[in-house]
């Protein structure tokens, strides 16, 4: 009889002024598939791009990119980027003013089916 491997939705970036956190590494044995970004500002204007890296130190490549300008301003990407164990994703901010935050999510797959 086959096993499954459960779909996990996982939060990978979350930025806030109370939780500054930019990076996130794909863990071994595991493959992440980005479907959400967003960023929101309270006043202002800044600009997100989310990087992909092979690997620490390996150079990173711009995936999605999106901004926010104006009063309680909204950006929004969907779609899907795949990146394997080991891979790292990180957040780049054009600006880290009080109230802008930034959401990176998706689902965390298990590469072995047990």
């Amino acid at each position: 009889m086959a096993s499954y491997s459960p779909v996990f939705s996982a939060q990978f970036i979350v930025y806030t002024d109370a939780a500054p956190i930019l990076a996130y590494e794909v863990p071994s044995g595991f493959t992440a598939v980005v479907r959400d970004f967003s960023l929101y500002t309270e006043a202002g204007g800044v600009v997100g791009q989310l990087l992909l890296a092979d690997a620490a130190g390996s150079p990173e490549c711009v995936v999605a990119s999106i901004g926010a300008l104006g009063v309680a301003a909204y950006g929004q990407w969907q779609g899907r980027i795949v990146a394997p164990g080991g891979a790292f994703l990180t957040l780049s901010l054009t600006s880290e003013d009080l109230g802008t935050s930034a959401y990176v999510g998706g689902y965390l797959l298990r590469n072995n089916l047990t």
